[in-house]
């Protein structure tokens, strides 16, 4: 390699630090600023999950926006693509940063403007712990809850919520969206017998229904024409689907008689 082209390489190299550098604070004053905004709403939370709330503002501040691209060009640089801050999002924001500083030889620390109060070990360890008060503990060996969404049936069916805690369902969900509050008493009460049968518990989650959008009558409109290819039992394509289509006010036969013919209506 010559001389100039190791000094294209570096200057290219360089360039592209600093465009997603700079692409990466401008996500971050965002996020700030965002959450600033929600402050008198983190002003009610209790203090001792009031740096969790925030962090949860700051996810989903990350998440409404388009990340891939600016992703794929952190992991081609082997950095970061924020895709597992969860837990600790600005943080994770804040190390790549600096490591992007590091790179191009920065010394203004552009994360000063917000304390990272909730660092990554402390991240993990608080969504570990309201993951466990929220659902109980883990199954051991297991990090993840069996989580089910009952049917109305199981309303009326207590053989049905019997199997599924038998088969170590850890936590019942249900959807208030759908039955009503006898229906969701009688399947709590099925779940309670089943605990006191069976020597297990299991927490219930109860999913709040929310506003719905619901339209009134439509008017009949042109049907939907599906066109298939056919295929054999084991749904391999053994004949392609063909149509001949023709203006309703120019009738014309297909230029194959054997094809499938299937007449509509087109604007010509």
């Amino acid at each position: 390699m010559s001389a100039e082209q190791g000094d294209s390489d570096f200057l290219s190299g360089h360039q592209e630090y600093q465009q997603v550098f700079e692409e990466l604070v401008v996500v971050r004053d965002r996020l700030v600023s965002e959450v600033v905004c929600s402050q008198p709403l983190l002003d009610q939370i209790h203090v001792q999950h009031r740096e969790s709330a925030r962090n949860l503002l700051y996810y989903l501040a990350l998440r409404r926006r388009d990340l891939r691209p600016l992703q794929i060009r952190l992991a081609a640089l082997g950095l970061s693509s924020l895709g597992r801050a969860e837990s600790h999002v600005m943080a994770t924001i804040d190390a790549v940063l600096e490591m992007l500083q590091r790179l191009l030889a920065k010394t203004t620390d552009v994360t000063d403007s917000t304390e990272s109060l909730i660092d990554f070990n402390t991240g993990e360890r608080l969504l570990a712990a309201h993951a466990e008060s929220l659902l109980g503990p883990a199954a051991p060996g297991r990090g993840v809850r069996i989580m089910v969404t009952m049917p109305s049936e199981a309303a009326n069916d207590y053989e049905l919520i019997y199997h599924l805690l038998q088969q170590d369902m850890e936590c019942m969900r249900i959807n208030c969206a759908h039955d009503d509050v006898e229906a969701w008493s009688r399947m709590i009460a099925h779940l309670r017998r089943a605990e006191h049968a069976l020597g297990k518990r299991c927490r219930v989650v109860m999913d709040l229904g929310g506003p719905k959008l619901r339209t009134g009558p439509l008017e009949p409109g042109a049907a939907v024409v599906k066109v298939r290819p056919r295929r054999d039992e084991y749904g391999r394509v053994i004949a392609p689907a063909r149509i001949w289509l023709y203006p309703a006010e120019q009738p014309a036969t297909s230029p194959a008689p054997r094809m499938p013919v299937c007449r509509s209506s087109c604007p010509g």
